[in-house]
């Protein structure tokens, strides 16, 4: 603290002593008012709606910042009310509001909206949100089944061009004409979501990806009309601000579209390739060489069509030096028994790698095989593996996998068994030798066994 020996300022000493002789001791609140309100943007978007309301009532300071956190994310539905009729009062209100309260609106996310058979939204709910939201950043129409044809049609030629971030995943009503008009209306797009989204062809993404050419993140998953036609477009019109791409679940991607994407977008830093079956190990060849300055996240989980020879996979170590996630699948690494000691060897060259997750671990996997595999990366960055696990056998015998007991077993022969890796006298890989397994490493690495089902949105931690 300060005193007066001390080389401050006088007018500043002064300053100080004036302000403290106006605070009242015995009022902890004034005291600490200027702290509390200058936290009050990190506090207010933690209370509820009903306590949102009531910091309105207590002064102007704090109404105006309770106000800002209910305007700016609004949220649809509550105790005594639907989702379904606080989003209609929402399209309501916008409509008279008065321009400072339209400026606060940040993020519409109707992603719980559900219409019924006999309350519905009206066909011009999505022009009002176009042209009664200025500063609006993020619209998330997560499974709406209301965002048709008939409400792009009504939006007509209007436009909103601070929407940076869309979320049309899982709508089932849109046809290739209403995607190519959803382009128009929101041309700064950054983000794009079409996750089984109906209307996904080549057509409407190279539609997509010319009328909105600042998309820096796309997602494209389940999308059975996507070929690599689509993907040429993509790399043609988004090679310079194109940062990741998902297209998981494509079935008719090839080679050919992949590299184009990896040669053509220079600054790529996340593939997400899950489940595209025709995928072949030239193509990881390709996007090691093609993308090795710039890619951090790889996922190539369940693509049938990888061997992932120990060739390819030191291609990827030496040439990807920023390569921090690598999402595979346990079964194409262990294809080829004969060489498992030498795959585990190729890890020691992913220097950069500081996540890895393997998926369909089999059952009787041994927990040795874990400690192996972190003791081939401990002179690299590696801080977490992520093991996702199936249904096993013994789960409908000795419960959840939770609570799998382990007893002493001798020296397993699995020829011809997935989960033949290695031959250890060790215990399997449960929950409760990982708990072990990260006590014994102390937080050095951190390892997590899941179960494949987690993946699901519905079933997955973070909603619960």
């Amino acid at each position: 603290m300060a005193t007066s020996s001390s080389p401050l300022p006088r007018y500043a000493l002064a300053t100080a002593q004036a302000r403290f002789a106006t605070l009242n001791l015995n009022n902890p609140f004034s005291r600490h008012r200027d702290i509390l309100l200058f936290h009050l943007p990190l506090i207010l978007p933690y209370l509820s709606k009903k306590d949102l309301w009531c910091c309105c009532t207590l002064n102007h300071t704090w109404g105006r910042a309770a106000k800002q956190v209910l305007w700016s994310y609004p949220i649809f539905g509550g105790d005594t009310t639907t989702s379904l009729n606080d989003f209609r009062t929402f399209l309501q209100c916008i409509e008279f509001a008065r321009d400072d309260t339209l400026a606060l609106i940040r993020v519409i996310d109707v992603a719980d909206v559900e219409e019924t058979m006999y309350d519905t939204i009206e066909g011009t709910w999505l022009r009002t949100i176009v042209t009664r939201c200025p500063n609006l950043h993020a619209l998330i129409l997560r499974k709406a089944e209301f965002l048709n044809s008939r409400a792009v049609r009504f939006a007509g030629v209007a436009s909103n061009r601070s929407v940076q971030y869309l979320d049309a995943s899982f709508c089932r009503n849109l046809t290739e004409v209403t995607i190519k008009q959803l382009a128009n209306l929101f041309p700064s797009l950054k983000t794009l979501k079409f996750d089984q989204t109906s209307g996904i062809n080549d057509a409407s993404v190279s539609q997509l990806v010319y009328s909105c050419d600042e998309v820096q993140h796309l997602s494209l998953g389940s999308a059975r009309n996507l070929t690599d036609t689509g993907l040429y477009a993509i790399a043609k019109f988004c090679k310079i601000r194109l940062r990741s791409i998902d297209i998981t679940s494509n079935v008719k991607i090839t080679d050919a579209g992949i590299l184009a994407i990896a040669r053509f977008c220079i600054h790529l830093e996340r593939l997400t390739l899950t489940s595209c079956v025709l995928l072949t190990d030239v193509c990881i060849t390709g996007i090691a060489k093609a993308t090795a300055r710039t890619l951090t996240h790889l996922d190539i989980t369940n693509c049938k069509g990888l061997r992932l020879d120990l060739p390819v996979l030191y291609t990827l170590a030496n040439s990807c030096h920023k390569l921090d996630n690598l999402a595979l699948s346990f079964s194409t690494l262990n294809r080829d028994h004969t060489h498992s000691k030498m795959v585990l060897e190729v890890f020691h060259e992913f220097r950069s790698l500081r996540h890895l997750i393997l998926h369909d671990i089999p059952e009787h996997t041994p927990i040795k095989f874990v400690a192996d595999l972190v003791h081939q990366m401990e002179n690299g960055a590696l801080k977490q593996i992520t093991l996702y696990r199936d249904y096993y056998t013994s789960d409908f015998i000795m419960g959840g996998y939770t609570d799998l007991r382990q007893t002493a077993s001798p020296v397993r022969t699995m020829v011809g068994s997935a989960s033949a890796m290695m031959v250890y006298r060790s215990p399997d890989v449960t929950s409760r030798e990982v708990e072990k397994f990260n006590e014994s490493m102390k937080g050095k690495v951190v390892v997590r066994l899941l179960e494949k089902k987690e993946l699901l949105p519905t079933v997955a931690a973070e909603q619960w």
